[in-house]
């Protein structure tokens, strides 16, 4: 059959509420991907987050000392890691140094497979399907590093990530699992972190959370930004990146703890008001100086975001500090007295 119909009367039936696996932030059965530019410790943050799963304990807790936050409780779940970036020598390093920091069990299901074997994803998936299916463990989480390697592709801007995307969307039908994708960002001039993920946009649109990983070389501290979210939205997250090393340089205990947001979301308020402020100054100034004008013509004096304008000129004209009135086709707006008592 090519068309399998359901009836809105089976819709009503009841249905299994979505399970959260890592609580308010990723559920079971979907596909996520974290991304971020070199360095900015994204596969770092997804292996601790493996960790938790697999152990079942909580992902970001506060720091010992602090406010008490449990952090984001998790449902424990075998995890299997393909890695087609970091290597044996650097992944083990790193999930001894996060098992050590979560006192894990040796015997906790955390698999590794190290540059897996396909030469052609799409052409090779149901191998590869079987081969997870008769793992001694079958896993429940599997995380890809990176989705670009994987997908066998020159460049993720290719039309063939719509087929990958599909490829990745078919395991979790027919595994049964959760994806972890870990991806990069655009290149901005003057910027290091970029703005948005990179790639064809069958991969976000691939994706039912998405979630930028903001963190510097020289900072322990680790911005996830959510982008997406198919079902409730997620609140950014600060992370700060705690860690031992040996003689050798070598990492020997790592683990991320929560950080509270509260001076970074004041400063960024503070910030959004001292521009509003700044452009209410300037559509009060343009009317004192030159006299009324249409609206059109006053948001062009301001210059900048044209929305942002007109919802400040609403906001002057609520508190009787513009009269606007209707001109003709147009609106004129002219200043009040109490429009020049802000300036």
């Amino acid at each position: 059959m090519i068309l399998d119909s359901v009836r809105y009367s089976d819709m009503l039936k009841p249905r299994q509420k979505a399970v959260y696996l890592v609580h308010k932030l990723i559920t079971e059965r979907t596909i996520n991907i974290f991304y971020g530019f070199p360095g900015s410790k994204k596969s770092l943050v997804v292996a601790d987050m493996a960790m938790a799963i697999a152990t079942g304990q909580n992902f970001a807790p506060n720091m010992p000392g602090q406010p008490t936050f449990e952090g984001y409780k998790t449902i424990k779940t075998p995890v299997l890691w393909m890695d087609y970036e970091n290597g044996e020598d650097l992944s083990f390093e790193r999930f001894t140094a996060f098992g050590k920091a979560y006192q894990a069990d040796p015997g906790i299901n955390l698999m590794y497979s190290c540059l897996p074997k396909l030469s052609k994803v799409n052409a090779q998936i149901s191998l590869l399907i079987t081969e997870i299916k008769n793992m001694p463990i079958m896993p429940g989480v599997i995380v890809i590093d990176t989705l670009l390697r994987f997908a066998k592709v020159k460049d993720e801007n290719s039309s063939e990530m719509d087929q990958i995307m599909s490829t990745v969307r078919r395991l979790v039908d027919e595994l049964d699992v959760t994806i972890f994708l870990i991806s990069h960002s655009t290149k901005i001039t003057g910027t290091r972190a970029g703005n948005s993920l990179r790639g064809h946009s069958s991969i976000e649109g691939g994706v039912d959370a998405q979630f930028r990983v903001n963190g510097e070389h020289n900072s322990d501290i680790v911005e996830i930004e959510p982008q997406k979210a198919r079902r409730n939205p997620v609140d950014p997250i600060n992370l700060r990146w705690t860690y031992q090393n040996d003689s050798d340089d070598q990492l020997t205990e790592a683990r991320f703890y929560y950080e509270p947001c509260y001076a970074k979301a004041t400063q960024a308020n503070l910030k959004k008001q001292a521009i509003n402020e700044r452009i209410q100054k300037d559509l009060l100034n343009a009317l004192d100086k030159l006299g009324a004008m249409s609206k059109n013509e006053l948001i062009k004096q301001v210059g900048g975001n044209r929305q942002k304008a007109r919802e400040i000129i609403d906001d002057l004209e609520n508190i009787l500090a513009i009269k606007v009135t209707p001109d003709g086709k147009a609106f004129k707006c002219e200043i009040t007295t109490i429009g020049r008592g802000l300036l």
